[in-house]
């Protein structure tokens, strides 16, 4: 599943999340999520939709 999303924290740091579980990624460009194992795409990353992240 291609990446779609990134996750803006207030510090400014961004982490993109992951399409299947929704959880923010640690690294960009790893193969697979790191909590759910889904094979991530990185095609359009360049154009993920940044979601600020919850206070």
């Amino acid at each position: 599943m291609r990446v779609k999303e990134v996750c803006q924290f207030d510090s400014g740091d961004i982490y993109p999340i992951c399409p299947r579980c929704g959880m923010t990624i640690d690294r960009e460009y790893m193969s697979f999520c790191d909590r759910c194992g889904q094979r991530l795409g990185w095609e359009l990353f360049d154009y993920a939709v940044i979601v600020k992240a919850p206070r």
